[in-house]
């Protein structure tokens, strides 16, 4: 059990240098739209030749049959990586997952962002994500097959400081298939600073809400917040995230 608080040292540590490299190096660019914290992914790829790294601990609690479970998820990330314009790659890691009396090392992920058309005055923003889970987590933590997922990403926005963004698509586990969605409200409130509120759910009858806030401490590094809960007896009770995006400059 002594090997989660050194492996979170040396993560934190890594971060940490991450931080001040991407803050020391910050170039002119646009700033960061991040896919976390919350479910619903942007219509936004990142920019050719720029690798975006996203990355977070959520502790959720679940309720079920008068039990109590209490999942932590240290350090799941998501790598993202330009490749052309409009086209990003995508490498997942479920990170370091910890239940009572176990823990152990999750599934990772892969797949691609694909930008079908931006925004006009009259239409939103569009893109396709397609990807899949990689079986390679500890027994207890690893879904023990490929489980592709794909969807479709919409944005749009209102005037400077008001935007929405919508998710629709599918997960196939184990030859299943279970419908997905996400709707989220976006508030700027100012140039660093943006809050959001979103519900999101699936055709298991699982449905959340939850809010969150972003802070973008640079053009390239960006600290979050989001909590949750669920609004039927199949989703979370409640769940609780931090996190840090950063961009490695071009």
């Amino acid at each position: 059990m002594s090997r989660v608080p050194a492996t979170k040292r040396r993560l934190l540590a890594l971060l940490a240098c991450l931080g001040l490299f991407c803050a020391g190096g910050a170039r002119a660019q646009d700033p960061m739209v991040t896919d976390r914290p919350d479910q619903t992914e942007s219509a936004v790829t990142v920019a050719p030749g720029s690798y975006q790294i996203e990355t977070g601990i959520l502790h959720t609690e679940i309720q079920s049959r008068g039990r109590t479970l209490e999942v932590t998820e240290a350090f799941g990330t998501l790598v993202r990586i330009g490749l052309r314009e409009r086209l990003e790659l995508r490498v997942g890691f479920d990170g370091w997952i910890s239940v009572p009396r176990s823990d152990g090392i999750g599934d990772a992920s892969i797949g691609a962002k694909f930008l079908i058309a931006e925004e006009t005055d009259e239409s939103p923003q569009i893109a396709v994500l397609a990807g899949s889970s990689v079986p390679v987590g500890d027994d207890r933590f690893t879904s023990d097959d490929y489980a592709p997922s794909a969807r479709i990403a919409l944005s749009k926005s209102f005037g400077d400081s008001l935007g929405l963004g919508f998710n629709l698509g599918a997960e196939f586990p184990e030859s299943d298939e279970i419908l997905i969605y996400t709707l989220a409200a976006g508030l700027g409130i100012d140039d660093a600073n943006s809050a959001f509120v979103e519900v999101f759910g699936d055709s298991e009858s699982s449905h959340s809400l939850d809010v969150g806030w972003t802070h973008l401490a640079r053009p390239n590094l960006q600290f979050d917040v989001a909590a949750g809960a669920g609004i039927t007896d199949e989703a979370p009770d409640w769940f609780f995230g931090v996190g840090v995006s950063a961009r490695l400059p071009r």
